[in-house]
């Protein structure tokens, strides 16, 4: 699943949302680029989990989040989970 976020504040909260849910969860995107100054500007970040759609959305409620998120599936297997 890859969430698309806008600001880092947002991020921070997402991410700890995810985590207190017991979720893993990985950034990247223009943001991370930027902070490892290999690109000048951000156009988003990117918070990508393998965590059920219904701790994803639990989470993304919990931080008050305004992130756009896309479910999509790694390596061609459907998500039992969600």
């Amino acid at each position: 699943m890859v969430l698309v976020v806008g600001v880092t504040y947002e991020v921070r909260a997402v991410v700890g949302a995810l985590r207190e849910r017991g979720a893993v969860a990985a950034i990247g995107g223009s943001g991370l680029l930027v902070a490892l100054q290999l690109a000048a500007s951000v156009r988003d970040w990117d918070v990508t989990t393998d965590a059920p759609l219904s701790i994803v959305e639990d989470a993304l409620e919990a931080a008050g989040s305004r992130a756009r998120f896309s479910a999509k599936q790694g390596r061609g297997k459907p998500n039992s989970a969600g």
